[in-house]
C-alpha cells in the first residue's frame, strides 16, 4: 500500500445514488493509497453513503451539496472542499488500476505540471468484461500543449484528471454544465497557461452503461457547443498558433470547431477555398471531399453535395459516406437507391444509429454524420 505523502493528493468523488458501484470505486482507491477521499453526495436515497464508508474503512469525508444540481454545481461544490494540494478524480461507477494515485501524484510534482491524464481501459458496464484500450494519440502527445482538444475530446477519459488543486479552484468549474464539465475546465485551465503531463500506461477501468451521461451524443453535443461559445474561433486558432500548430492543423482546426458550434456557413467558406486550390474530387483522401458534401447536404446544397460525396466513395467505401450520399440521393427523390445505401452502411457497421434512424424515418427527417463515424480503436485515425 502507498504510503509516501499520503495527506497531499485527496481523490474526489461524485455520486449520486452508486450502491451497486461506489464499493468497488473505493475499494479500488483504499487498495493502493491511504490519502483522504471526499465523496460528494448528491442526495442518495440509497445505500450509497453507508456502502462508501464501509469499503473506505477510514479517511472518507462525505459532504452534500444544498440542491441536487448539475455535474458541473457538484464538482465545484466537492473542489470547494478540498485542503489537499492535488486532487485526482474519480466517476462512482469506475475504479483504479494499482498505482494510478502514486504515479498521478509523481508527475505532477516532477514534472511542475498543473494536470495529469493517463490511458483508459474502457469497459462493459453491464458484463464487465473489457471493450478495448483508449490510448492518448501521438498527435497529442507531440505537442507540449494539447491545443487540439478545443476540436473533440481526443483525451480517454477527461474527466478523470488529476490537477493541482489551487489552479483547478481559481479557475473553476462551469456550473450550467451538465456533461463536459470537466473538459472545459481542462481548456480554460490550458488557456491560463497551464501545463499537461501525460502517463503512457493504463490506470483507469471506464465502465460504460446505456443511462451514462456520456453515452447521451445529444447532450454531449450541446454541452460541448456551451464549452466553445466562450471563445471566437479566431482567437482559438490564434492559440493553435501560438503553441506550434501547422497550417494544415490550423485550417482544419477551424473548420471542425465551426461544425461543433453549428457555423456550417462559415465551415463551408473555409473549405471552398482549400477545393480552389486542390480540387477535392481529385483528392486521394476522401475526408476533404466527404466534409464539403455532407455540409453541403447540411446547407440544403443537394446536387453540389452529390458530386462530392461519390468522390469520396469512389476513395473509401465507408458507412459514414454512404450513409450521407443515401441521404442526399432521398433528397433527390432516389429512394429505392437511399434505402439500399442505408442497408449497405448497417451492413458494415451495424451499430451504426444514424443509419438505423434514416431507415426507420425514412419520410420524416434526415440523420447526416458529421464529423466522421468514429470506428476504430486508434484515435490516431482521425486527422488530417
Amino acid at each position: 500500500m502507498q504510503k509516501k505523502n499520503q495527506n497531499e493528493i485527496t481523490v474526489l468523488i461524485v455520486a449520486r445514488n452508486a450502491a451497486t458501484t461506489i464499493g468497488r470505486a473505493i475499494s479500488s482507491v483504499r487498495n493502493q493509497a491511504s490519502c483522504p477521499i471526499l465523496l460528494v453526495d448528491d442526495h442518495s436515497t440509497d445505500r450509497t453513503v453507508a456502502i462508501s464508508k464501509k469499503a473506505a474503512n477510514y479517511g472518507l469525508e462525505v459532504i452534500s451539496p444544498p440542491i441536487h444540481g448539475s455535474l458541473g454545481e457538484t464538482r465545484q461544490y466537492g473542489l470547494n472542499h478540498v485542503k489537499t494540494p492535488l486532487t485526482i478524480l474519480l466517476d462512482a461507477d469506475d475504479a483504479y488500476l494499482p498505482g494510478r494515485i502514486l504515479r498521478c501524484q509523481e508527475d505532477l510534482q516532477k514534472r511542475n505540471a498543473s494536470i495529469w491524464t493517463d490511458e483508459v481501459i474502457l469497459m462493459d458496464g453491464t458484463s464487465g468484461r473489457k471493450i478495448k484500450k483508449l490510448s492518448i494519440p501521438e498527435f497529442i502527445l507531440k505537442h507540449q500543449v494539447p491545443f487540439r482538444l478545443f476540436e473533440r475530446n481526443y483525451l480517454p477519459g477527461i474527466g478523470q484528471i488529476g490537477f493541482v488543486t489551487d489552479t483547478a479552484q481559481k479557475i473553476k468549474y462551469d456550473t450550467t454544465l451538465h456533461g463536459p464539465e470537466d473538459i472545459d475546465l481542462v481548456l480554460r485551465m490550458l488557456l491560463n497557461g497551464a501545463k499537461v503531463t501525460y502517463c503512457k500506461e493504463p490506470g483507469y477501468l471506464m465502465y460504460a452503461y446505456p443511462n451514462s451521461v456520456s453515452r447521451n451524443l445529444q447532450n454531449q453535443l450541446e454541452m460541448y457547443r456551451r464549452c466553445l461559445q466562450k471563445y471566437s474561433v479566431n482567437n482559438i486558432i490564434k492559440f493553435y498558433n501560438e503553441n506550434g500548430s501547422t497550417e494544415s492543423e490550423s485550417i482544419w482546426g477551424a473548420v471542425y470547431i465551426h461544425i461543433r458550434l453549428n457555423q456550417f456557413n462559415d465551415a463551408i467558406k473555409i473549405l471552398e477555398e482549400l477545393n480552389k486550390k486542390s480540387n477535392f474530387k481529385n483528392s486521394n483522401d476522401w475526408r476533404p471531399p466527404f466534409y464539403l458534401g455532407s455540409l453541403y447536404l447540411i446547407c440544403n446544397k443537394n446536387h453540389e453535395a452529390l458530386d462530392l460525396l461519390e468522390s469520396a466513395l469512389n476513395t473509401n467505401k465507408r458507412p459514414d459516406i454512404i450513409n450521407n450520399y443515401g441521404v442526399c440521393l432521398r433528397r433527390l427523390r432516389r429512394e429505392n437507391k437511399a434505402k439500399e445505401n442505408f442497408n449497405n452502411a448497417i451492413t458494415l457497421y451495424p451499430q451504426y444509429l444514424y443509419a438505423h434512424q434514416n431507415l426507420k424515418s425514412f419520410n420524416y427527417k434526415d440523420f447526416i454524420t458529421l464529423p466522421e463515424l468514429y470506428t476504430k480503436n486508434s484515435r490516431d485515425i482521425y486527422i488530417l
